[in-house]
C-alpha cells in the first residue's frame, strides 16, 4: 500500500460514537491531514480502499443523509494506487462493492457487536492492498449515495419500537425517483439477506420495507397515493417503450423475489411482499420469456402460493392477478388448485379470529371458483351450500350475486339471457348471472337478432355503468368474440377509455379490477393498447398513449375552430344593421353570458351561418336595446336555436324583452331523439362534431372592459356551434314542432311580496325518466313533467322513480353538473340523522299546480347570499310526515302536503 493510502487509512477518519438509536455516524477528517490529489476530481479525502470510509465519506457528502452537505468537497482526494479516478468527473472504481456494503451495514447496524466495531475502525491501516487488476468501467457518484441509503435501511429492519418515522424517512429516500431505482434498491435489499447481519431482521419490516421502496414511498403515503391514484400500477405506468427497457432489470428481481432465501442464520425465512411480484409483473411489462427460468418459474411458484395453509394478508389476490397478467390457466396447476378451494372452504364454517383476513379469504374463494365451471371442480353440493349461507349471513352481497350466479347457471333460461341481451338491460338479475347461464347455454352471436352489432350494442351498454359492470362488459366482449372484427374493437376501446377516465375519479378498486380484467384478455391488451398508461394520464391529464389510435381518437381530437367572422356591437347606431340581418335569416343560434354571482347578463350572441354577431348590452343604451331587440326575439319566422336557453339565459332578458318566439332548446331536441343519453353542451359537440368545445373562458370576468379576444372568440363558438349540432342532429320538422316553444314573462320580473313562499316557484311535477350518473355514487339525474308547464332536467342525490310525484322548484337558474344541465330543484327534507325524504303533493293535485300565488318569480341564483330560496327554507319544516309551513301545514290543491319517508316522525328542515 502506497505511504498516501497508509496515511489516510491511519488519520483521516474518525467514527462518532451512536448515542442512541436514531443517531447517525458522522465522519470527518483530521485537520492534520496533509493534502494532496489528483487534479480535478470531487470525492472528498476520506474515501479509501476501506470499506467503513467509503461508506462514510459517501454519506458525509450525500444529501440524502441527515447532516450531509450534498456539495462535494472543496479540497483533492490522495491519488491511490488502486483508484482510477477520471479528471473532471465524481467517477471512481472501488475493488469490492459487496463488502463495502457490508462493513458500513455493520457499522450503522445497531445489532453490530462492539468488537466487530472496533475490529472496523482499526483496520483500515492495515488490510493489504488488493492485487493488480485491469481497469473497469466505474459506477457514479449517485449509485453510491443510493447504496449508502439502502444499507442505513436495511440498519431499521430489526424490530424495535420508536423507529417507524426513521423507517418510512429511509425507504423513501432509498427507492429514489424512478421504478429503476426503486427495482435496484429492492434487489439490494435482497442481496443483503445472504450476509449474516440480516439475521436480526423482522419479517413483517422486511415485507414493508420491499413493497414501499418498490412503490417510491412510505406505508402512510403510499396507502393515501393507492387511495388517490390508483396505486403503484399507476404511479410506474408508461409508454410500451419504457416497458421494453424495464423489462430485463425487472425481470432479475421477479426472479429473485420468487426464488429462496439465500441466507441460513437459523431465523425466519426473508420473503419478500408478494405484491412486489404483481408491481413487477405490471410496471415492467413482463412476459414469461423476460424472467430467468421463463413460464416454469413462474406456475413453481404459483403453486407455491396455492398451497399455503394460511393465507396472509399480503398475498390476497397476487396468484389471480399474476394468473392474468401472464395468461395462464387454472389446469396448469389444477390439484393445487383444488387443494386451495379445500382448504378455503374448511375455513368458512370455523370463527373467524381476523374479519379482515376471513373477508379476504372469500374474496379469494369465490373469484378462484369462478375461474372454472362447477363441473371442473366437483365439489360437494353441501359444501357449496355452507359458502352460501357464510355469504349471506355476512352479508356481503356482491359476493353472493357472484357466487350464485357461478352456482346456479341454468338459473336464466336461454330465451332469458337473449332478451338481456338484445333489451342492453340486466333487470331482475345481475351482470354476472346474465355471463353464467351466457356461458351455460352456450350463446353465441348468431343466436341474437342483429347478430354482433346486437352484442356490440350490449357490451358498450355495460361500460356506461362502470363502477358495476365494467369487468363484466370485458367478459361479454370476449366471451362472444366480438375482439375478431376490428370496428367492434376499436369502438369498445373508445367507450372503455371513457369508462376508464370515470373510474379514475371515483372508484379506485373498480378502476383496479377493470385493469385486471383488460390485461386478461390476450387481444384487448396486446399493443398498441396501453391501458395502466392511459388511465395514469387521465388522472393526470398528461398527453397519455399518443401512438394507440383508440386513445388519439377519443382524447386527443381537434379542438372546434371558429371559422367565421365575429362583429362586436356597442355603439347604439350600429344595431339596426344588425338587426337587418338577423331578420333576414331563417335561424339564429342564441347565447348569452353573465358575470359570475350576479343575475345580469353582460352580452348576447346572435349567429347565423355566416357570421357571429355580438351585442355588448353594459355598454349598450339599455332603452335602445329595448326597441330592437323585441323585434328579433318575437319575429315567429326566425327560429331561434339554444341549449337550456329557456332555463339559464332567458330569465336574465327580462329587463329586455317580454316575448320570445319559435324557441328550439337543443338539450330537449336530444332527449326526444335519445332520452337514455343525457349529455351536456360539450359532450354533444363531442359526440357529433368530434370536436372538443373549449369552456376555459365560461366563468371568466365578463363585466370587466374591454373584452378579451379570448372572451369574444368563446362567446361567439359557443352560439355559432348550435347551428353546426343541429345541422348534425338532422331533426324532422315534426321533431322541432314538437318541442319548440313561445316564451312570454313581464319586462320586470317580480320582487319578493308577503305572498306564501313568495319568490320560489314551487309546481307539481311526475318524474317521466330517471337514470344513474356515470362516475357518481349518489348523483342521478331525471325528467319531470310540469303538465302544460313543459318538462325539467334535473340532477340530484335523491332516489326517484318513473311515475314518483314530486315539488319541482322551477324557478332556479339552470347550471352544469356533471356535464348535464340541471334545470330545477326538487322540495326533500333532511332529518338530524343523515336521511332526507321528498315532499309529495295530494293526489287531487294537477301537474303544474303551484304552490302560494301563480306569479313570475325572478330566477334564483343558489350562489348568492340572502337569496329566495334561503329565506323560503327557512319557514319550511317538517314533523310526523307532513310539510309545515311557519309550523302549520302546507296545503296544495286544499289537501295537505306530507314527506315520502316519514320514519319515526321526527321533525326535519328542508335547506
Amino acid at each position: 500500500m502506497s505511504d498516501n493510502a497508509k496515511m489516510c487509512g491511519a488519520s483521516s477518519l474518525r467514527v462518532a460514537k451512536m448515542a442512541h438509536l436514531g443517531d447517525f455516524l458522522h465522519w470527518q477528517s483530521c485537520p492534520q491531514h496533509e493534502q494532496t490529489g489528483h487534479e480535478g476530481t470531487c470525492f472528498p479525502e476520506t474515501l479509501v480502499r476501506v470499506s467503513e470510509g467509503q461508506a462514510a465519506a459517501l454519506a458525509d457528502s450525500s444529501p440524502d443523509v441527515p447532516g450531509g452537505s450534498g456539495k462535494p468537497p472543496s479540497h483533492p482526494k490522495p491519488s491511490l494506487s488502486h483508484f482510477h479516478v477520471r479528471p473532471g468527473g465524481a467517477m471512481v472504481e472501488l475493488v469490492e462493492e459487496r463488502d463495502v456494503g457490508l462493513r458500513h451495514y455493520a457499522l450503522l447496524s445497531p445489532s453490530a457487536s462492539g468488537a466487530t466495531k472496533n475490529w472496523l475502525r482499526c483496520s483500515s491501516a492495515s488490510l493489504p492492498c488488493p492485487p493488480e487488476e485491469p481497469r473497469r468501467e466505474v459506477p457514479p457518484l449517485d449509485s453510491w449515495r443510493a447504496l449508502a441509503s439502502t444499507l442505513i435501511l436495511a440498519s431499521y429492519l430489526t424490530s424495535r419500537n420508536g423507529e417507524d418515522e426513521l423507517f418510512a424517512t429511509w425507504a423513501r429516500r432509498a427507492s429514489g425517483k424512478t421504478f429503476k431505482e426503486g427495482v435496484s434498491c429492492l434487489r439490494r435489499l435482497l442481496t443483503l439477506r445472504a450476509s449474516s447481519v440480516s439475521a436480526a431482521w423482522d419479517l413483517g419490516r422486511f415485507k414493508a420495507a420491499s413493497y414501499d421502496v418498490l412503490c417510491q414511498n412510505t406505508s402512510a403515503r403510499a396507502d393515501r397515493r393507492r387511495q388517490m391514484k390508483g396505486g403503484a400500477l399507476l404511479c410506474h405506468a408508461g409508454s410500451p417503450g419504457q416497458a421494453t427497457r424495464r423489462a430485463p432489470l425487472a425481470g432479475l428481481a421477479f426472479a429473485e423475489c420468487i426464488g429462496p432465501d439465500p441466507g441460513n442464520f437459523q431465523r425466519r425465512p426473508l420473503y419478500p411482499n408478494q405484491k412486489c411480484l404483481v408491481v413487477l409483473a405490471r410496471c415492467g411489462g413482463l412476459a414469461c420469456e423476460h424472467i430467468p427460468g421463463g413460464r416454469q418459474a413462474v406456475l413453481t411458484h404459483l403453486r407455491r402460493l396455492f398451497r399455503r395453509t394460511r393465507r396472509y394478508h399480503d398475498i390476497q389476490g397476487v396468484e389471480l392477478a399474476l394468473l392474468d397478467h401472464f395468461q395462464l390457466d387454472l389446469s396448469d396447476m389444477e390439484s393445487e388448485a383444488k387443494e386451495l378451494a379445500d382448504v378455503l372452504l374448511d375455513g368458512i364454517g370455523k370463527d373467524a379470529q381476523d374479519s379482515q383476513e376471513y373477508g379476504a379469504q372469500l374474496r379469494l374463494l369465490v373469484a378462484l371458483l369462478k375461474r372454472k365451471s362447477p363441473e371442473w371442480w366437483q365439489l360437494p353440493g353441501e359444501r357449496l351450500g355452507g359458502l352460501a349461507r357464510a355469504l349471506r349471513r355476512l352479508k356481503r352481497s356482491p359476493l353472493a350475486c357472484d357466487f350464485d350466479a357461478w352456482a346456479s347457471p341454468d338459473k336464466l333460461s336461454r330465451e332469458q339471457v337473449i332478451s338481456c341481451l338484445t333489451s342492453c338491460r340486466v333487470k331482475g338479475t345481475t351482470f354476472p348471472q346474465v355471463l353464467s347461464s351466457l356461458r351455460h347455454w352456450k350463446v353465441t352471436t348468431a343466436d341474437l337478432p342483429g347478430r354482433e352489432r346486437t352484442a356490440l350494442k350490449c357490451a358498450l351498454a355495460w361500460l356506461k355503468q362502470p363502477r358495476v359492470a365494467f369487468d363484466s362488459a370485458v367478459m361479454l366482449f370476449s366471451g362472444l368474440n366480438l375482439q375478431a372484427s376490428p370496428n367492434a374493437l376499436s369502438a369498445f376501446e373508445s367507450e372503455a377509455l371513457l369508462a376508464l377516465g370515470i373510474l379514475v375519479r371515483t372508484d379506485r378498486r373498480a378502476l383496479e379490477a377493470a385493469l385486471q380484467a383488460l390485461s386478461s384478455d390476450p387481444v384487448l391488451s396486446a399493443p398498441p393498447a396501453a391501458w395502466a398508461w392511459a388511465a395514469k394520464a387521465l388522472h393526470s391529464n398528461g398527453p397519455g398513449p399518443l401512438h394507440w389510435p383508440a386513445w388519439s381518437a377519443r382524447f386527443h381530437i381537434p379542438m372546434l375552430q371558429l371559422d367565421v367572422p365575429l362583429r362586436l356591437f356597442q355603439k347604439d347606431e350600429d344595431l339596426k344593421h344588425s338587426v337587418k340581418i338577423l331578420n333576414s335569416s331563417d335561424v339564429v343560434g342564441l347565447d348569452a353570458e353573465w358575470p359570475p354571482n350576479t343575475f345580469g347578463i353582460s352580452i348576447l350572441q346572435f349567429a347565423v351561418w355566416h357570421e357571429v354577431h355580438i351585442w355588448d348590452l353594459q355598454t349598450l343604451d339599455p332603452e335602445v336595446v329595448r326597441r330592437h331587440l323585441p323585434t328579433v326575439l318575437f319575429s315567429p319566422s326566425i327560429r331561434k336555436i339554444g341549449f337550456s336557453f329557456r332555463t339559464s339565459d332567458w330569465p336574465r332578458l327580462g329587463c329586455f324583452a317580454g316575448t320570445l318566439r319559435s324557441l328550439v332548446d337543443l338539450d330537449l331536441l336530444w332527449a326526444r331523439q335519445h332520452p337514455s343519453e343525457p349529455v351536456g353542451l360539450k359532450g354533444l359537440v363531442a359526440k357529433l362534431l368530434q370536436k372538443q368545445l373549449d369552456k376555459t373562458e365560461q366563468c371568466s370576468n365578463w363585466a370587466q372592459r374591454p373584452l378579451s379576444e379570448q372572451q369574444l372568440r368563446y362567446a361567439a363558438l359557443d352560439a355559432h356551434c348550435l347551428l353546426q349540432l343541429l345541422k348534425a342532429m338532422e331533426p324532422s320538422e315534426q321533431e322541432l314542432l314538437s318541442i319548440q316553444v313561445d316564451l312570454d314573462q313581464e319586462p320586470e320580473t317580480c320582487i319578493e311580496s308577503s305572498d306564501e313562499l313568495s319568490g320560489v316557484e314551487i309546481r307539481v311535477g311526475r318524474v317521466e325518466a330517471s337514470w344513474p350518473i356515470p362516475g357518481s355514487r349518489h348523483l342521478s339525474g331525471c325528467r319531470v313533467s310540469l303538465g302544460r308547464y313543459g318538462q325539467r332536467q334535473l340532477v340530484q342525490g335523491l332516489p326517484v322513480s318513473a311515475g314518483q310525484r314530486v315539488f319541482v322548484i322551477c324557478n332556479l337558474l339552470s347550471r352544469e353538473l356533471w356535464g348535464l344541465p340541471s334545470q330545477a330543484g326538487l322540495l326533500a327534507a333532511r332529518f338530524a340523522d343523515g336521511r332526507r325524504a321528498l315532499a309529495e303533493p295530494p293526489q287531487n293535485a294537477e301537474l303544474g299546480e303551484v304552490l302560494g300565488t301563480e306569479k313570475t318569480w325572478a330566477p334564483i341564483d343558489l350562489t348568492l347570499p340572502d337569496n329566495p330560496w334561503q329565506r323560503a327554507s327557512a319557514r319550511l319544516s317538517t314533523s310526523k310526515g307532513l310539510v309545515l309551513l311557519d309550523g302549520q301545514p302546507l296545503k296544495c290543491a286544499g289537501e295537505i302536503c306530507s314527506i315520502s319517508d316519514r320514519g319515526d316522525g321526527t321533525s326535519g328542515e328542508f335547506t
